[in-house]
This record gives structure tokens, sequence and C-alpha cells, in this order.
């Protein structure tokens, strides 16, 4: 085996790129808070890094990549990194296993938009090690690590299952069982700070180039691939948004970044496999479905809101009658 010094040094820059990801999500998520939580959603990403990078060292990355056990899960054969040297095919295998540690680490820290304001840090912790083990591990093997997902022929090119759906899922449902922030409905929770947001939301486009153009592990025409569609992918989702709200009223900052986060996410399984054009229509048509999500939500409380009202009123009124 032979290791390439340009495929060595490319994936070097894209872990770097990754890793910046984490705080930029901190930032995308910290700004969408009150203030007083401001610092706390931030911290929550870093944290979530570090406990990963332990996790991962010490037995996640065997169990993601170890020896196939039924298509479910690795062995321990790398636990604590036992037999992973600077050797490998293109490039050593303690860097491959460094790229897909940063992975990891900015899933989990994804995976705090659904216990924003409403967790004690222990509790996250102990979230944090049981969720990258008992979810986010057996995921990666079944796509990545030779699991039966892989076997069938799935296509997941840089996370759309691993990293986005596993994240996704598990913010729903954290959220479903912690509930919803105190006070929510009942005074307004908008934004604190959109400068945060929008320079969280620059840090992950900027590190999503590594995330996915890395993902060919490799310096080469698929990379150079990945890297075009997901900024096609990216602007597609930001200006579809920014139009859409724009049609209903004015044009919203929030709006333009989530449909460009919107984009990107949507782009990450296909982006070694799709094109230009077939980015614009990907990128474009999240964009679409993200905006109207919280739409359809909302319509279906504003009944059960009125009817609230009413009865508040009512109440209000026999009490003055007596």
């Amino acid at each position: 085996m032979v290791l390439d010094t340009g495929d060595t040094g490319f994936i070097i820059i894209c872990t770097a790129l990754v890793m910046i990801m984490t705080p930029g999500v901190g930032l995308f998520y910290g700004g969408m808070v009150r203030k007083k939580n401001l610092i706390s959603m931030i911290a929550m990403s870093f944290i979530a890094f570090a406990i990963v990078s332990i996790q991962w060292v010490l037995f996640g990355y065997s169990l993601s990549f170890g020896t196939d056990i039924y298509g479910f899960i690795g062995g321990l054969d790398f636990i604590g990194l036992r037999g992973v040297g600077l050797d490998g095919d293109g490039i050593p295998d303690m860097l491959f296993m460094g790229f897909q540690l940063v992975f990891a680490g900015v899933t989990l820290a994804i995976l705090t938009s659904g216990v924003a304001e409403r967790i004690k840090l222990s509790s996250f912790m102990v979230l944090g090690i049981l969720w990258t083990t008992l979810v986010y591990d057996p995921l990666a093997h079944w796509a990545w690590g030779g699991g039966w997902a892989g076997e069938l022929g799935a296509l997941d090119f840089a996370g759309g299952t691993v990293v986005h759906i596993s994240s996704g899922f598990g913010a729903l449902a954290l959220a479903m069982v912690i509930g919803s922030r105190a006070g929510f409905g009942k005074y307004s929770m908008e934004a604190e700070n959109i400068s945060t947001t929008l320079l969280g939301g620059a840090l992950l486009w900027f590190g999503w180039f590594g995330f996915n153009a890395g993902s060919a592990l490799a310096a080469d025409g698929l990379a150079v691939n990945a890297l075009v569609v997901t900024n096609i992918s990216a602007a597609a989702g930001a200006i579809t948004w920014m139009l859409a709200s724009w049609a209903r009223g004015k044009p919203s900052s929030l709006g333009m970044i989530s449909g460009a986060i919107a984009g990107l996410v949507a782009i990450t399984p296909a982006s070694g496999f799709v094109g230009p054009m077939s980015a614009i229509l990907i990128g474009g048509f999240a964009g679409l479905l993200c905006y109207g999500a919280p739409l359809q939500r909302a319509s279906l409380q504003v009944q059960p809101s009125e009817e609230l009202m009413a009865l508040s009123t009512e109440m209000q009124i026999s009490s003055s009658s007596r």
C-alpha cells in the first residue's frame, strides 16, 4: 500500500474544514435562542465534539469500521485505535479515522437543536455518549463500514443517512420527549441574534466543501464534482427560500441562510453522483419544502389557539358576571 501525499494533504484540509462546522452549528443555533442561553448553546457544540473525540478513539471507530459482525456492528479490532497506523491505501489509516471522527462530532452537535434551552449539561453528556454509541456508530457501520445497507447497494456519499437523517430524527425524538420550551406560545421567542446565525451558516457552508468533497477520499475529479454541486445546491436553496418568503411579504435573512442549509443537507448523500443541473433541482426543492413545513405547522395550530382564546374570554365574562 502506497501513500499519496496529494490525497493525504487534501484530506487533512478537509478534516479541518469539517471540524469548523461544529462551532458553526453552535453559532447557527445559538443565534436563534434567547440571549441568556446563547453561550450555553454554542458551548454544547464544543462539548459534543470533545465527547465524540474521546468516545471515537476508545471504541466508536472500532464499532463503526471494525470487522463486520452479522452486518450490524463492527468488532473491537481497533479499540483504543489498536492497529490504526500511519500507513494505508492512498491516505494513512489514522487520517481516515480522524476524518470520520469530525463527521461524528458534528452529527452530535446537530442533535443539540432538539434540546435548545431545556437540557442540563450532565444530561447532555450522558445522552451524547449513549446516542453516539447506540445510534451513530451502528448507522456508520451499516452504510460505510461493510454493514448490511452497504452490501444491499445503499448509496450515501457523504452522510445523508448516517449524519443528517440520524441527527434529524434524533432531535425530533428528543423534542417530543422533553416537550416545548417553558412559555412557548405565550410570548415571543424570536431569534435573538440573526448576525450570529448568519455567521454560523457561513461557517457551515464553508466547512461543507470539506464534508462532501473530502468524502471522495482523494484529490480527484469526484471531489471536484462534489464541491461544485454542493455550492450550487446551497445557492439554489437560499434563493428559493428567499423568493418564497418574498412572495408572502418580504425576504428574510434567516430564511435565506436556512434555505442554504436545506440545500446543503439535501445534496450531501448525492454529491458524488449528480451533476450541476440536478443540484439546482435538489437545492431548490429542499428550500421550498423546508420553507413550507413551518407554515403548515403554524396553520395546524391556528384553530386550537382561537378555541383557547374563545374559552378564556368566556371564562372572564362568566367570572365578571358573578
